[in-house]
Parts: C-alpha cells; structure tokens; sequence
C-alpha cells in the first residue's frame, strides 16, 4: 500500500522560491525556481514529516512524486534526510514532461505494484490527476503550523479504506521534532 506524496507547497515550504523566481509581470523563471541551492534552503511544512511518518510506521510505503527534475534528486534526496521524512521511492519529472502526464503516469506505475492509499498535494491540478486515477485525493491547503495534524482525519479514513489501521500522532514539540533538521 501507498501513499503518494508531492513535495514542492506539500512537505517542503517553497514560498520564498516562489516569489524570488516570479517576475513582476506574474511569469515563473522556472531555472531560477528549481536552482539546487534555493531547493536547498526550503523549511519542511511543519509536522509533514511527523504526519507521514506515522504513516509509514503503520506499514504504508511512501512515494514522493515531484515535478522538480530528475537534476534535484541528491539535493532532494539530501532536504528529505534531513528533515527526517520517512524513506520512501523518489519518482522525479523528466526533461520535457508536462506535470499531469508525468504524475498520472507515475500513478499508473505505482499502482501496478499496490494499491494506493491517498495522494497528497497543494495544487488542484495534482488533486485532478489522482481523483481521475481513482485515488483519494488529500488536499494541502497551505504551509502553516497545524495544516497536516488537520488532515489526519482524512489520510486516517483513506488509510482505513485501504484496511490500513492508523491514528494520528501525538503533537511533537517543535525544538524537538522532524522540522528541526539533523546536525
């Protein structure tokens, strides 16, 4: 069993990037939003990492699919370490490949080897790629403290919906949790 996991506005807080790569006219300079050292610097949502953690305790294998490119998997690989997020499959965009095609297609793959729990996401066109697969879709509605203890009830009936047994987990003191970053 699966959960599906964005990163970019879902675990990772990427609004300083954002706005430091959109120009005034509203256009993206999407080299300059993806620049490993600014990935880099992105805080974790807070108590993502606990969340999916408890997550991935209960026997849910997590796969994070990301349209960042396939160029940001160590740098990726390297923030999710860091911030304590569960291991779990790294599924990147390739050079080329529209968002929805590529995480529809990542879907499909995943859901070849299991089934899928929920996916998460902050962008509705994500949510609309995992409801047309038939996946509960588990909407991340901002990057404050509480918005992923707030989703517990959901991500527990999809979990329980897939005949995962899961309660939510207890609130973790911030100075001691996953969003303080390894040493």
């Amino acid at each position: 069993v699966y959960a599906v996991i964005d990163i970019d506005g879902t675990v990772a807080d990427e609004t300083a990037r954002r706005l430091a790569a959109t120009d005034e006219q509203g256009k993206m300079d999407w080299d300059a939003y993806f620049r490993a050292a600014d990935v880099d610097r992105d805080p974790p949502i807070p108590d993502a990492a606990t969340v999916l953690s408890s997550v991935h305790a209960a026997g849910v294998a997590i796969a994070y699919v990301s349209s960042r490119p396939e160029s940001l998997r160590e740098t990726t690989a390297a923030w999710l370490d860091r911030y304590q997020f569960p291991t779990g499959d790294l599924i990147l965009r390739g050079k080329y490949q529209r968002t929805h095609e590529f995480k529809s297609a990542a879907l499909q793959r995943l859901a070849q080897s299991g089934t899928i729990a929920f996916a998460a996401g902050d962008r509705e066109q994500d949510l609309e790629v995992y409801r047309a697969a038939g996946v509960p879709a588990v909407h991340v509605t901002g990057v404050e403290a509480g918005v992923w203890r707030a989703l517990a009830p959901q991500i527990g009936g999809a979990l329980a919906a897939a005949g995962i047994a899961w309660s939510a987990p207890a609130v973790v003191a911030p100075a001691e949790g996953p969003n303080t970053p390894r040493k």
